[in-house]
C-alpha cells in the first residue's frame, strides 16, 4: 500500500487486478442444466480503491527480541576474615542487600563457620555491583585492627 496524504490507496496495477476479478465474478456462470445466471458480488468486492488510513491494516515488523532471553547467572560470595565483627557483617548485609536481621545473622554465621556464604545469585552486572558495594563498605569501626572492607567474589552459578 502507498500512503498518499490522509488516505491509503492501492497502486494502479492492483486496482486493475481488482477490476478484472470483479468482471469475472459478475460474468455469467453456466450451470449443468445449461442456464446462465449473473452472480451477485460478495460484499468485500465493493471496496473503494482508496480507504481512510484509520481503516488500513498495517502488518507488524518482526524483529528477533533478545531481551527475554535468559542471561547467565552469577553468585556473589562473601569471604570470611577475622577483622570484622558479627555486628559489622549484619549491618553491611542489611544495608547492601536489604536482608532482615535474622537472614543477615544466618549469613554471618555461615561465613564464620564455613569460610564463605552465597549472598545473591543474579545477572553479572548486578553481581559485580553488589560485590563492589561490599568492597567499598569500609572498615569495622568496632575493631581497631580492621583496616578495610570485607572481601567478596563473583563466580558463575552452576547451570
Amino acid at each position: 500500500m502507498i500512503k498518499i496524504g490522509p488516505a491509503t490507496c492501492l497502486p494502479t496495477r492492483y486496482a486493475e487486478d481488482r477490476d478484472r476479478v470483479i468482471r469475472e465474478i459478475r460474468g455469467s456462470t453456466t450451470y449443468p442444466d445449461g442456464t446462465a445466471r449473473n452472480l451477485p458480488l460478495p460484499p468485500h468486492y465493493g471496496l473503494p480503491l482508496c480507504m481512510a488510513s484509520k481503516s488500513a491494516v498495517a502488518l507488524p515488523e518482526v524483529e528477533e527480541d533478545t531481551s527475554n532471553q535468559l542471561q547467565p547467572l552469577y553468585h556473589v560470595i562473601l569471604l570470611n576474615d577475622e577483622d570484622h565483627t558479627y555486628d559489622y557483617v549484619i549491618e553491611m548485609l542489611q544495608k547492601i542487600f536489604g536482608f532482615t536481621e535474622s537472614k543477615a545473622l544466618s549469613h554471618a554465621v555461615e561465613v564464620d563457620t564455613k569460610g564463605t556464604t552465597i549472598l545473591l545469585t543474579c545477572e553479572l552486572e548486578k553481581a559485580e555491583h553488589k560485590r563492589d558495594l561490599i568492597h567499598s563498605f569500609g572498615p569495622d569501626w568496632r575493631l581497631p585492627r580492621s583496616l578495610g572492607s570485607m572481601a567478596a567474589v563473583v563466580e558463575p552459578a552452576a547451570g
